[in-house]
């Protein structure tokens, strides 16, 4: 057995073979590429958090951590009516990537067990797709919806994903930026937000993921609002992440900083 430790030299290279092997098969299934986003996701919050509490996690371990994660399947998570007013709206089954004994591998590596917990929440978060009824119905014949169970896994992808890819858009290929570059204000912009909500009218912030882009070299980082503060370089000093504020806009938030004692927003920018 191989209990060598790995470097953050070489955990974030392991990831990023991962990742590349992820990316391929995007473009094959519409489900293969909602898996691949959320395993991609996983694994780079398991680097940040490494980095950030000094965690030197073993070959080993992260071969268990890759495995659990890939080794996974589709189940139902949960049910849903149609919302009121919406008369296009119907009946659906959300189902999402669920893996076994992912916050138990994660632990095993030194990831505390609170954040483990929260991983594996993040995981069903990332990788979550509504199935229409209709959709179910064109699969499994008429009332399929009403005998499908939580935890019910489906055997029959491949046949689901003709249907649903019909109804949603497929994975973009990955934008790159190709903006100016910016300095100490305006060097990080948050190019995209994946806000979770608990009700129609509640969003948790805190438990959101921001996607940021550093303008200098145009890599992408992601940043999850419980993991406030976090700093950041610059030329001109030390940026400071340290809060969430509201928006106008009620599926986004801003991103407060600060810069030799000046307070800000992070710029958001589509790319």
């Amino acid at each position: 057995m191989n209990k060598m430790k790995i470097t953050r030299r070489q955990l974030r290279q392991i990831i990023k073979e991962e990742l590349s092997r992820l990316n391929e098969s995007k473009g094959e299934d519409y489900f293969d590429g909602k898996s691949a986003e959320a395993i991609a996701g996983i694994t780079d919050a398991l680097a940040q958090i490494a980095q950030k509490e000094d965690i030197k996690i073993s070959q080993d371990s992260m071969r268990d951590i890759l495995g659990v994660l890939n080794d996974g399947s589709w189940k139902v998570a949960g049910k849903t009516d149609p919302l009121d007013g919406l008369p296009w709206d119907e009946h659906s089954a959300s189902i999402d990537w669920n893996t076994e004994g992912l916050a138990d591998v994660l632990e095993d590596a030194g990831v505390p067990a609170d954040t483990a917990t929260q991983m594996v929440d993040d995981l069903s978060f990332f990788s979550t797709v509504g199935v229409p009824e209709s959709s179910l119905d064109n699969i499994f014949g008429q009332g399929s919806l009403d005998n499908l169970e939580i935890g019910d896994a489906f055997t029959n992808v491949s046949e689901l994903s003709k249907i649903i890819s019909q109804r949603t858009e497929k994975p973009a290929s990955k934008k790159e930026y190709n903006g100016p570059k910016g300095k100490g204000q305006t060097r990080y912009i948050v190019t995209s937000q994946m806000t979770k909500w608990h009700s129609e009218d509640e969003a948790d912030f805190t438990q959101s993921w921001f996607s940021i882009v550093d303008t200098t070299d145009g890599s992408e980082f992601k940043l999850k609002g419980s993991e406030l503060p976090h700093i950041l370089p610059s030329t001109e000093g030390q940026i400071e992440i340290f809060d969430i504020a509201s928006s106008s806009d009620r599926d986004e938030s801003n991103l407060v900083a600060g810069l030799n004692d000046k307070e800000f927003h992070l710029v958001r920018k589509d790319i």
